[in-house]
């Protein structure tokens, strides 16, 4: 494929690259499964390409590369007129366009491919891309800078003869699984010859050639001890795949190729992504014991309010007692003032009561269970009867009530609490508790009609002690039904309709099939 080195590398310094459809060559060189190898070998050497896409029907059928050309004898006539369509690559492998350079990095070392054919979402040919084309695209200065060329020398150097013919130079690349071997001249000279090479050899038809007749020399090298970004560098300036090492001596001791130096980047890139890891966990770590610390202090901190409230609950629940009963052996005393401090005093021990239960749903009781919320609510009904024919009030009960994930004391508790709240609508009120199922939980409704009942959603009911109001047993009811709810890991809340009245709705998870 045409070289673009100069602006892949600017593009690269400056880290605009992100997908393959910025960097895949979109200029494709295709052909037809009848073009003959040495026609396709030439139109590759002419365009500077390291593949050909074979078509048919205008689909991609398969790639012929610069190492499939390794496997044609340059002195085979037969081989050199054989169809392209016959010797190709198939089925071709394809990438999706929008795939990450990094991804792509991944395929290339996993699936040891050097091209792959770049489709659309429709699998229509879009570009071709290379293993050169992502290594280039690496805007990764800092990790090439932190490794010496001597450390990414992957595989010993193939050594070849000048007088070795090219069909034995193709045999021994191929079985070396290397692009490229030194080459030894008889004077001592060395030089280098490429899968490149011999596709020009294939492309030429040219018949008798040996090693030395197509490598380059000298080779351009760098000593061991540079680092990767600079011998990468010196690539790019001059136009090159491959670059030889030298060591201290100036002795040749590999090869370098783009192969390597994507190996190289992938190697730095999982050693920076292990040790960021590590620093993420142990800073996790550290900030997960202080959060326990911090729970451990929330919890005792609750557990001391809990059993500070228990202790005043139990101080105020003997003198009431004691209270109660001299109310009740008074002589003489009007009767109205005596049945109003029985009341109070009644009352002020169900506030207290309240005032325990609310503090207690945090450690009490199980969220895990199974609840019916159809017999519950029956239940909360049947307890408050008197109350209902007190207010002209009627509950209509869905058959469709579920069995949801809950506790059902505390459940118990809930929808006496919310049924009681809304007593306090206009006489004859008509209730309805409904439910209806969400994605993963249901929604249960309890809805009060009527113009009169909208002046109960004028306020928050939930707060436990709202501006300017007392402190009373149903407020303390409705404030332990919100922590309930939540505990329960759902939300609830009161909200006006449009017809008059209005409806408490809240929500809760489905019971588990296992349960």
């Amino acid at each position: 494929m045409p070289d673009k080195i100069h602006d892949q590398l600017d593009q690269m310094l400056r880290g605009q690259a992100h997908s393959l459809s910025q960097i895949m060559q979109r200029n494709i060189l295709t052909c037809g499964p009848s073009l003959t190898v040495a026609e396709a070998a030439s139109q590759m050497v002419t365009t500077r390409c390291s593949s050909i896409v074979v078509l048919e029907g205008g689909l991609p059928a398969g790639i012929w590369t610069e190492h499939d050309a390794l496997l044609v004898d340059p002195d085979d006539t037969t081989a050199l007129d054989r169809a392209v369509g016959l010797v190709m690559s198939k089925p071709v492998r394809t990438i999706n366009q929008n795939v990450t350079i990094e991804a792509a990095t991944l395929r290339f070392r996993d699936e040891g491919l050097r091209h792959y054919v770049v489709v659309d979402e429709q699998d229509h040919l879009v570009g071709v891309v290379s293993q050169s084309d992502v290594v280039r695209q690496h805007d990764v200065r800092h990790f090439l800078s932190m490794r010496a060329v001597g450390t990414v020398l992957r595989r010993s150097t193939l050594i070849l003869q000048a007088s070795s013919s090219l069909a034995q130079a193709a045999v021994r690349l191929h079985n070396h699984g290397t692009d490229c071997a030194v080459v030894i001249y008889g004077d001592g000279r060395r030089g280098i010859i490429t899968e490149r090479d011999l596709l020009k050899a294939v492309a030429s038809r040219k018949g008798g050639l040996k090693v030395g007749d197509l490598a380059n020399s000298p080779i351009v090298s760098v000593p061991q001890t540079v680092s990767v970004l600079e011998a990468r560098e010196t690539m790019e300036r001059k136009s090159i795949r491959h670059l030889g090492v030298t060591d201290g001596e100036g002795t040749p001791v590999g090869m370098l190729s783009y192969a390597d130096i994507l190996a190289s980047v992938e190697f730095s890139i999982l050693r920076y992504v292990e040790e960021m890891l590590a620093e993420r966990s142990h800073a996790l770590n550290q900030t997960q014991s202080r959060l326990r610390g911090a729970l451990d202090q929330l919890t005792r901190s609750n557990e001391e309010l809990e059993e500070f409230i228990q202790a005043v609950s139990q101080g105020f629940e003997e003198p009431l007692e004691r209270l109660t009963a001299s109310l009740d052996g008074q002589r003489g005393v009007d009767d109205q003032e005596l049945d109003n401090a029985k009341r109070d005093a009644e009352s002020l021990k169900a506030l207290l009561a309240g005032i325990c239960f609310y503090a207690s749903i945090a450690r009490t009781g199980s969220p895990n269970q199974t609840a019916n919320l159809a017999p519950l609510a029956e239940q909360a009904h049947r307890e408050l009867e008197p109350a209902f024919q007190a207010a002209g009030a009627k509950l209509r009960i869905s058959a469709a009530l579920p069995k949801v994930k809950g506790d059902p004391g505390q459940l118990h508790f809930l929808l006496t609490a919310l049924l009681g709240f809304c007593l306090r609508a206009p006489a004859g009120s008509e209730l309805s508790l409904t439910a209806e199922r969400k994605a993963n939980h249901w929604q249960i409704s309890l809805s009060v009609p009527g113009p009169g009942a909208a002046v109960l959603a004028g306020s928050d009911p939930f707060l436990l002690l709202p501006p300017s109001q007392a402190l009373d047993e149903r407020r303390i009811g409705m404030a332990t039904a919100k922590r309930i709810v939540e505990r329960h890991g759902g939300k609830i809340w009161l909200e006006s309709q449009m017809q008059g009245g209005f409806a408490i709705r809240f929500t809760l998870s489905e019971a588990s099939s296992s349960l």
